[in-house]
């Protein structure tokens, strides 16, 4: 799909927990996108790809697009939530 330089998304490094810097951020489908991160501390350096997608909806589009199906969430007996 597309690609894109210097998303802006933040993550620490799962290894050493300094803040990464986001490498390349690529649009793979419409629900699921790719983040290149590498860590900033000069002692650790972990480059890694994380995935993004939509795990459930909370306020639902005004627009549908019959070709993208997020769950939608609910609330359950107990007022705990839960995707439907």
């Amino acid at each position: 799909m597309s690609k894109r330089q210097n998303f802006s998304t933040s993550t620490l490094c799962p290894v050493c927990g300094t803040r990464c810097r986001t490498l390349e951020s690529d649009q793979v489908t419409p629900l699921y996108r790719e983040v290149h991160y590498q860590c900033r501390n000069d002692d650790c350096t972990f480059m890694f790809v994380a995935s993004i997608t939509p795990v459930r909806t909370i306020v639902p589009p005004k627009v549908e697009n019959p070709n993208v199906v997020i769950p939608r969430l609910s609330r359950g007996h107990h007022g705990t939530s839960h995707a439907t």
